[in-house]
């Protein structure tokens, strides 16, 4: 049957699945209406998931934490939020767009030489380039392009 889980797969019985859509949840999903399509009922469940989460996160980000999180915060704006643009040139324009908020918030200063005048950040620059990839790849690419070649 179309649509129903394969319950020979662990992490197919139910209460598998509901810890790990709270784990991915309190990992900070970026995109929250996304998340809320394929897990409906779940947004407001927490427990003790939601505590191996933050320590999982706060391991697997170290020293990029706090950017992260930033980062995290930024893309939920409902400016990025992702939608279909059928014509090319119309999302081109929407991911420039978004490349031009990024820029307006300094990201795109991270990675050019202090000799220049700018940060000269690159860990930092790739925790950015990192959280972007999660948003949109075309984003990450014309990022990339612009700001770290």
């Amino acid at each position: 049957m179309a649509g129903k889980p394969d319950e020979s797969v662990p992490w197919a019985d139910k209460r598998t699945r509901r810890i790990l859509q709270r784990l991915e949840k309190a990992l900070g999903k970026i995109n929250q209406a996304t998340y809320d399509s394929l897990f409906e009922g779940t947004a407001s469940q927490k427990d003790s998931t939601s505590d191996l989460a933050t320590s999982l996160k706060r391991l697997l980000d170290g020293e990029y934490l706090s950017i992260k999180d930033d980062m995290r915060r930024l893309l939920s704006d409902p400016v990025f939020t992702i939608e279909t643009v059928p014509l090319k040139e119309d999302y081109r324009t929407k991911v420039l767009g978004w490349l031009q908020l990024l820029a307006s918030q300094g990201l795109g200063t991270l990675s050019f030489p202090k000799m220049y005048g700018e940060k000269n950040e690159m860990g930092t620059y790739g925790a950015v380039f990192e959280m972007l990839a999660f948003q949109d790849l075309s984003l990450t690419v014309k990022f990339g392009v612009q700001f770290g070649l």
